[in-house]
């Protein structure tokens, strides 16, 4: 099972976020294309990040947009490009 999302994680006085996951049904993913959305369905952040090795899946997030997105979307891509997985 595959299993992607966003944390957010504290350290004292500061935080760190992340969009991260495990992409394991997909042989042939590469890279996984995001977007996060406010509640009402504005824009907040994209990005694409590579799937290593051990098909895992991390990038650090910016604070602000952590703390006001409601909906994440993602892509599952292939090194061509092509959309494996669309949630």
């Amino acid at each position: 099972m595959d299993a992607i999302g966003i944390s957010t994680r504290q350290f004292g006085e500061s935080s760190l976020s992340a969009f991260w996951g495990g992409v394991f049904n997909y042989p042939n993913a590469k890279f996984v294309h995001y977007s996060l959305e406010d509640k009402s369905n504005n824009l907040l952040y994209t990005s694409t990040a590579n799937i290593n090795e051990k098909d895992v899946v991390y990038q650090k997030i910016p604070q602000d947009v952590s703390n006001s997105f409601q909906y994440l979307h993602y892509e599952i891509l292939d090194s061509e490009g092509n959309v494996l997985v669309e949630k």
